[in-house]
């Protein structure tokens, strides 16, 4: 239902079908007068403004921050970096690790990379005890060959 019913009577009073603009004017004019034409620029209040703002604001600094971004890769790979020489260290000192290398990459969002190749699977299963040991602060992603799995001989 219209807040105005007699919106409609005063509409075709106007003379819209004849073409008569003045008593268009002057019917829209009366009905602004009676509160009928409904105020279409509301102003939201400054403190709905404010944190309907920061809420929009809080959520994209979330999503930058904690959200799967090049600023997360980015802060992980730093963190990544600066932990390298204590996985190096721990992964050079055994010398049936000589094939392994130990680098920082761009997976899972930044992580510690371990490539080459290893002889046993003993000998890999070591190797993630001492890099575990270091305790890690990021994703350790390895990418082995371990030749054991692949020799027709078995030991």
């Amino acid at each position: 239902m219209s807040p105005c019913p007699h919106v409609f009577q005063r509409y075709l009073e106007s003379g819209l079908a004849d073409g008569n603009s003045a008593r268009l004017v002057a019917t829209v004019a009366e009905l602004a007068s009676l509160n009928c034409i409904a105020h279409v620029n509301k102003k939201i209040p400054n403190g709905v403004a404010a944190i309907i703002v920061g809420g929009i604001l809080f959520a994209f600094g979330s999503w930058a921050y904690f959200g799967d971004t090049s600023l997360r890769q980015a802060r992980r790979m730093k963190l990544a970096r600066q932990n390298l020489p204590a996985i190096t260290n721990a992964v050079y000192a055994k010398p049936e690790f000589r094939d392994v290398r130990v680098g920082v990459g761009t997976g899972a969002g930044g992580c510690f990379l371990v490539f080459g190749v290893i002889d046993t699977e003993k000998n890999l299963s070591e190797l993630q005890r001492t890099i575990a040991a270091q305790q890690p602060p990021v994703t350790v992603v390895y990418q082995l060959k371990v030749l054991e799995r692949y020799s027709d001989a078995k030991p």
